[in-house]
């Protein structure tokens, strides 16, 4: 599955990349970050901390990249998880997200996309906030 990460350079999302890029069956092929951001057309491998370059530079602009993927999770800011959200329903996109601070009627918005294509959307991150997810690999000799 090809997948590309939105809010990618973020505490959750950089973990997640890395994730992504080193699970059998799953193919990291793009990143995104907001426009202006020093790290933008860095290399996404560089920037998630893989220590190796991946050849994909980091996006400002999800429309650009998204036909590239299967898949998209999206760990950003309320503003931009719903772009990518109309972005995924538009372009037949499966959506993950993990991104928290949604209004009721925000809600409904991902309560209707499923509708039309498969999403895993966890009303309840916000309970356990960003220490939920950890990045789990073994550390590294020194």
């Amino acid at each position: 599955m090809k997948v590309i990460v939105v809010g990618c350079h973020g505490q959750m999302g950089q973990p997640i990349s890395r994730f992504v890029a080193e699970r059998e069956g799953m193919e990291l092929v793009g990143g995104v970050g907001p426009a202006g951001r020093d790290y933008i057309g860095r290399d996404l491998g560089q920037v998630v901390g893989l220590g190796r370059d991946l050849g994909i530079p980091v996006a400002d602009d999800l429309s650009s990249v998204i036909d590239a993927c299967d898949a998209l999770i999206d760990v950003s800011s309320v503003e931009q998880c719903l772009e990518t959200l109309d972005l995924a329903v538009a372009h037949g996109k499966a959506l993950v997200t993990a991104s928290t601070g949604f209004s009721p009627e925000q809600f409904e918005r991902f309560e209707a996309a499923g509708r039309h294509i498969p999403i895993i959307f966890d009303r309840g991150a916000g309970a356990r906030g960003r220490d939920g997810y950890r990045d789990h690999r073994p550390a590294r000799p020194r």
